[in-house]
């Protein structure tokens, strides 16, 4: 749940979400699949999120100073939004699919911005030059039609046929983990090779408790979930190994000079 404060100077602007003046709150719903959980940035992966918002704008009154238009909130409007996608991680590219969009379950009053329906396709794509700082690229397209259900429309104001949403994005992105600076100069191999000498003592737990008879199931199959896990670490180290020595053995061609 999300509690939305008005701290903005000035509200219901154009080109921008609704945003009466007042509070609202919004109930999220997330679920989320991928394909090996253990490590869900190396494998396909799929995402659902829906959200229920409620504004507190009963009695709110819009005013237009040019054309002099008035309307009024008589029952406190209420938003649907949603967004799902896919994401196909590679060794330095993440290709990604996403649809989303926002349905009003009640509008808001007629001189409302924002009050229009819209949905949006959109590609996007990640580029991780380093563990800890990646770049994106992202195109939206809207799919919804271009409706104006504002007054007073755009034509009235003088802005011609412009769009109450945009009929594309461009999103550059960057993205940065806060880690602390001995982790940032680590590889990856060093990491991972780190887990598993911290699990060194529990694999010899587990060849410890198998062979006696008084350890209980529970713990037996909390142990073997804990070296397949493991297991899943020295795979993933395997391939990080196998891509360097790839790397290595066909650099750039700037290289081969």
């Amino acid at each position: 749940m999300t509690a939305h404060f008005p701290a903005g100077a000035r509200h219901n602007l154009l080109f921008e979400p609704y945003s009466p003046g007042r509070h609202a709150v919004t109930l999220t719903g997330l679920a989320s699949y991928a394909v090996d959980p253990e490590f869900p940035a190396e494998a396909l992966s799929g995402h659902v999120n829906v959200g229920y918002t409620l504004f507190d704008d009963t009695g709110l009154q819009f005013h237009d100073p040019i054309t002099g238009a008035r309307s009024f909130v008589v029952q406190r409007s209420q938003k649907f939004s949603w967004s799902a996608g896919v994401a196909l991680p590679g060794a330095h590219f993440d290709l990604g699919f996403e649809g989303y969009g926002q349905h009003w379950l009640r509008q808001p009053a007629a001189g409302a911005e924002g009050r229009e329906n819209f949905s949006y396709a959109s590609l996007s794509l990640r580029y991780k030059p380093l563990r800890w700082c990646h770049l994106s690229l992202a195109l939206d397209r809207r799919l919804s039609a271009d409706a104006d259900e504002t007054i007073p429309a755009m034509a009235e104001r003088g802005l011609g046929e412009l769009p109450n949403y945009p009929s594309w994005l461009l999103n550059l992105g960057l993205h940065l983990k806060l880690l602390p600076l001995y982790i940032m100069q680590t590889s990856d191999e060093e990491v991972i090779m780190q887990r598993v000498e911290e699990r060194t003592p529990v694999f010899e737990k587990i060849i410890g408790e198998e062979s006696s008879k008084e350890a209980n199931r529970d713990d037996l199959d909390r142990l073997r979930a804990e070296k397949e896990r493991a297991e899943k670490e020295l795979e993933r180290l395997r391939r990080v190994i196998e891509t360097r020595q790839q790397e290595q053995k066909n650099p750039p061609p700037d290289q081969n000079l």
